[in-house]
């Protein structure tokens, strides 16, 4: 079973009431049913998807939050691959920030899981855009033995010697024996002007140490680094007892971190006592002071034991306390980029000691814009995500982290609100794909159209001048994973491509534009084995659907309706892989037409209609059609609804899409 959190929010006054429920199946489930929200106490519910015997595929569901006179439907979409393993990373990009002629950043790290079955052996590559081979990676290879349990840490470098000031971007691609292989990390290397001041960087920005009073745990490090390349010197002061460190100062190199060793002393704390210090940096140069915050938990102890006790009562039903790693916050402030990766990495325990694991909790990053990252733990209580904001101006982050007590209560803790200054660049920028025809956001189907909206997609807007479907089309590319999408059209704000019949079905899988030398932030979607869609003469997926006579020019609308008994050609996409097989991008044939390999069916008007043909429409990449015989037996009419199904998956029945029959 996999969980995720849903915040209910009341943006008014007093004490809100909510009831939850779900449909769609048996295998979606949410806590608690019911709750109230204060404007300063959230509710918390608890999603649940539970595979159980389901086989592989791909389901649809909906949680529904009722509240003063008013629901909101959330859909719910879970993917069931075929056993396997299956590859996650704990970020989907990452962004350095250099000085040309300088020195080197604070290298970053991400974690590899497996999600799926069985032992999974993985290597690594790291490739750039422009600028030579700045981008370095170790380990380039491992294996990650137990499912969900154990982590691959993968260490992430630049160096920017080389580099002129300006924007370079890379990539790492993670392949593995997986459903899902591969999966992608874009990288965003800022070199700034010679002689920028930009500031020594921490990291971690945050520790937490857990043990027993009297036994004090061994150190931790932290590395402090100047990117601008200047020899700079600091000093420390700390704040709160029980700690300690060393050195107390020291000069930062311009191309060597400096290590700070931290470590607690146990035999000044008590019993069960939670303690909160602070180690000061100050610089030479002038620089804004940093710091690193230490969070000391010394877990009660039980009658003639000296171990930790994991539910004691006076610790279990503490809130869960969370220190930021990344970002290194100054003054609770930082800063962001539209469509660039912000790294977000944090630690989290409860009030016994013990570090939060993926068994019992979730952490969950939410922002003011509506923006949300779900992390991912990558062990040691330690939880990491991306952060691509979708808005520029003020942002403020809340981090809600959430764990079951022995009892079976929710046990919660939020982080202190950070705000993020968050500015624009010309990068390329994903904000939505959806689906060609139904116009919504949905799982895609190999062979499928789909639109992809964002900023800074193309140099210039047009359509392809034929087929096959170019793979490039005005200074822009689209990949799902490793696989080249065929374009149709390419505009700065909107790329219309066909997904390729090659994409693995029922997994999560990654879509890249890159424009030019740029690259965006990883988008995950949902590879269903179909997804039915009916196109329409509105193009927004309701209303009048694209159904013609059998002259295949004249609409079936009101003043040309549909007769009973009348053959009609229903336009559409989605419906998965077909025989005999096409390559995507390039013309359906006219003999042998290509047939869809799953089973379509039809209704007109919630009557089952007959089904002479379905498959790709000859010379049209992507463009599927259905043959349906108009059933008797309908109320006639000038808008009769029409739904098509395939693969477990239904084209969408509110708002409905159309003809008219008389």
């Amino acid at each position: 079973a996999v969980s995720q959190t849903v915040q209910v929010l009341n943006t008014g006054g007093g004490s809100l009431a909510f009831s939850a429920s779900t449909s769609g199946g048996s295998w979606l489930s949410i806590s608690p049913t019911s709750g109230t929200a204060t404007p300063s106490s959230p509710g918390s519910l608890t999603v649940t998807a539970t595979p159980g015997s389901l086989s592989a595929g791909t389901y649809s569901g909906t949680v529904t939050i009722t509240g003063a006179g008013k629901s909101i439907a959330i859909p719910v979409t879970l993917s069931i691959s075929a056993p396997s393993a299956a590859i996650l990373l704990s970020q989907s990009a990452l962004n350095f920030t250099a000085v040309a002629q300088g020195g080197v950043p604070l290298p970053k790290n991400f974690g590899i899981l497996n999600t799926g079955q069985g032992s999974m052996g993985w290597t690594a590559t790291a490739n750039t855009l422009s600028g030579g081979n700045w981008l370095q990676i170790t380990p380039s290879s491992g294996t990650v033995q137990r499912p969900y349990l154990d982590v691959s840490l993968v260490n992430v470098s630049i160096d920017p010697s080389t580099l002129a000031a300006g924007t370079y971007y890379g990539r790492i691609q993670v392949a593995a024996a997986a459903a899902n292989t591969p999966q992608v990390i874009t990288v965003i290397l800022n070199v700034l002007p010679p002689g920028t001041t930009l500031g020594p960087q921490v990291f971690p920005a945050g520790l937490i140490f857990t043990g027993v009073a009297g036994v004090t745990p061994g150190s931790q490090d932290v590395q402090v680094g100047d990117p601008a390349g200047t020899t700079v010197n600091f000093v420390s002061g700390i704040i709160g007892a029980g700690l300690d460190y060393l050195p107390k100062n020291a000069s930062l190199q311009p191309n060597q971190p400096t290590t700070v060793h931290v470590y607690p002393d146990f035999s000044q704390l008590s019993s069960g006592s939670i303690q909160q210090g602070t180690i000061t940096l100050q610089f030479s140069d002038f620089s804004p002071q940093q710091t690193i915050n230490v969070l000391t938990v010394v877990a009660p102890t039980a009658t003639g034991s000296t171990g930790l006790v994991a539910h004691a009562q006076t610790c279990a039903s503490l809130p869960l306390r969370i220190v930021f790693r990344e970002p290194q916050p100054n003054q609770s402030t930082f800063n962001a980029t539209v469509g660039q990766a912000t790294t977000l990495d944090m630690q989290v325990t409860d009030g016994c000691g013990n570090l939060l694991g993926p068994q019992n909790g979730s952490v969950k990053a939410s922002f003011s814009n509506g923006d949300s990252v779900a992390m991912v733990n990558i062990g040691n209580g330690i939880w990491q995500g991306t952060w691509r904001p979708s808005s520029a101006g003020t942002v403020q982050m809340l981090v809600n982290a959430l764990t079951s007590s022995q009892n079976g209560s929710i046990v919660s803790g939020q982080s202190a609100t950070l705000t993020a200054t968050v500015s624009t660049a010309a990068t390329p920028i994903v904000s939505a794909v959806a689906h060609a025809a139904s116009a919504q956001a949905a799982p895609i189907a190999p062979g499928g159209l789909i639109t992809i909206y964002g900023q800074n997609l193309a140099d210039s807007a047009g359509l392809s001048n034929g087929v096959p479907l170019p793979g490039q089309l005005n200074g822009a590319q689209v990949l799902a994973g490793n696989l080249p999408l065929p374009i149709v059209y390419a505009g700065p704000t909107q790329l219309n491509v066909q997904v390729p019949y090659g994409v693995p079905v029922n997994t999560l899988y990654q879509l890249t534009v890159q424009h030019g030398n740029s690259y965006s932030v990883p988008q995950q979607l949902v590879v269903a084995q179909a997804e039915p869609g009916i196109f329409t003469i509105n193009s927004q997926g309701f209303g009048q659907g694209s159904i013609v006579h059998p002259d295949l020019l004249t609409l079936a609308q009101p003043g040309t309706p549909a007769g009973i008994g009348e053959t009609v050609v229903i336009y559409c996409s989605g419906l998965g892989s077909v025989s005999p097989k096409v390559a995507e991008g390039a013309p359906p044939l006219t003999s042998p037409l290509s047939n869809t390999d799953n089973p379509v069916t039809v209704t007109i008007g919630g009557v089952a209609a007959t089904v002479s043909f379905a498959g790709l429409t000859p010379g049209d990449p992507g463009l599927y059609q259905i043959n349906a015989v108009v059933p008797s037996g309908i109320v006639t009419g000038d808008a009769v609804p029409v739904v098509i199904s395939v693969a477990g998956q239904t084209s969408p029945i509110s708002p409905a899409v159309t003809m008219a029959v008389k």
